[in-house]
């Protein structure tokens, strides 16, 4: 039994990393692929919006399977009283708890309607006005983020902003050390600069003596990882100290996105942008553009999958996989041919990336669990 449950554990782990894997390589190549000339027939925005409404079906979906008497009905944790549809649910619920049954699997007196009506009814009660002022704090630097990257797919190849993506690790561990007193070690420190030597070698030219980008494309993909980070710290803080649900919390923060993503599609500023020329919701849209909604709307439940069934070594080495199939890409879709320089400074990176976070988990239990005991959101 216990050699099944391995293999099984095995297998499920190996499947999430393939599934991060190849959606962090197609979502690379359909934001390429979905342009033309550099620019972009569609609306961005208008992509996200619409990616951010699947997210929030599929948070809304969940929860309302999901639901039980042992965590998201939890009143005590509510600013908001049940109402007496809400009590009864509860009631018969409680009753066939004893038996074992659960809400799923008793549809004899809970159809789907009241399924959904219950969790309509959870939402009302967890939902406060503290989660949902640092809900839209958080859906503001994503939405900021998802604009920043459709800009940067325009000028700079997939390869590099993918490498460039695993700088939010080491930037999200100096937010925590220097918010939150989170240790990071000597060994820690020491991979972080290797990161930084590593990106150095791939972008730096010998021939010309000068970076292979300008400025303003690294102010762009450092500002991007800056932000990743941000929000993976705030995230983070929101999802251990609020008092709501993980799902109840992503349906909020999807909500936020939607609204946010809306705001900047009918700006006139966003209209006038050089990726914008599409007036309509729908103009320009492609299969391509299908594939970025797509991707956009999986790329968070394959990470949950990952850090679920394995660990952030595993997500990594998914990491560096794609970037390699990336290189890759680089060559046989948009011609653009990888030195041997870059592949050893990608190398370099990504084992900088793993020596780390092998140092982040020797350290002790004391030092990485500071984050609860300064916690950052009030």
């Amino acid at each position: 039994m216990n050699s099944y449950i391995g293999t099984s554990q095995q297998a499920k782990s190996f499947s999430a990393f393939i599934c991060l894997t190849l959606v962090q390589i197609l979502t690379a190549i359909v934001y390429k692929l979905s342009q033309r000339g550099n620019q972009y027939d569609y609306s961005p925005a208008s992509a996200v919006v619409i990616a951010e409404l699947l997210k929030l079906f599929i948070s809304f979906i969940i929860i309302s399977v999901n639901t039980n008497s042992s965590n998201e009905t939890d009143e005590t944790s509510c600013d908001t009283p049940m109402s007496n549809f809400e009590r009864e649910c509860e009631d018969k619920l409680s009753e066939n708890l004893h038996t074992g049954a659960t809400l799923n699997s008793s549809p004899s007196y809970l159809t789907p309607f009241h399924k959904v009506r219950f969790a309509l009814g959870i939402l009302r009660r967890q939902i406060t006005r503290k989660l949902a002022l640092h809900s839209a704090a958080l859906g503001l630097l994503y939405c900021v983020n998802n604009q920043l990257s459709f800009t940067m797919y325009q000028s700079i190849d997939v390869a590099t902003i993918s490498l460039f993506k695993t700088l939010s690790s080491p930037f999200a561990a100096l937010i925590l050390w220097g918010a939150c007193n989170r240790s990071i070690g000597r060994l820690g420190w020491t991979a972080l600069l290797l990161q930084v030597v590593g990106l150095g070698i791939v972008q730096y030219n010998p021939c010309i003596q000068s970076t292979n980008l300008g400025e303003s494309h690294y102010a762009m993909l450092i500002t991007a990882a800056t932000i990743t980070a941000v929000c993976s710290v705030y995230n983070e803080q929101c999802i251990k100290i609020l008092k709501a649900d993980l799902q109840t919390q992503n349906i909020v923060l999807y909500s936020f996105g939607v609204i946010f993503n809306l705001i900047v599609f009918h700006t006139a500023a966003y209209r006038v942008s050089s990726f914008s020329r599409s007036l309509s919701f729908f103009a320009g849209y492609s299969w391509w553009v299908v594939g970025v909604i797509a991707c956009n709307s999986v790329v968070g439940l394959a990470v949950t999958a990952v850090y679920k069934y394995s660990d952030a070594i595993m997500k990594t080495w998914a990491s560096a996989c794609a970037t390699a199939a990336l290189l890759l890409c680089n060559r046989l879709l948009f011609h653009i041919v990888a030195s041997a320089q870059m592949y050893a400074g990608a190398t370099v990176v990504f084992a900088a990336s793993y020596v780390y976070i092998l140092a982040q988990k020797d350290l002790p239990l004391s030092s990485a669990s500071t984050t609860t005991q300064n916690p950052t959101i009030t």
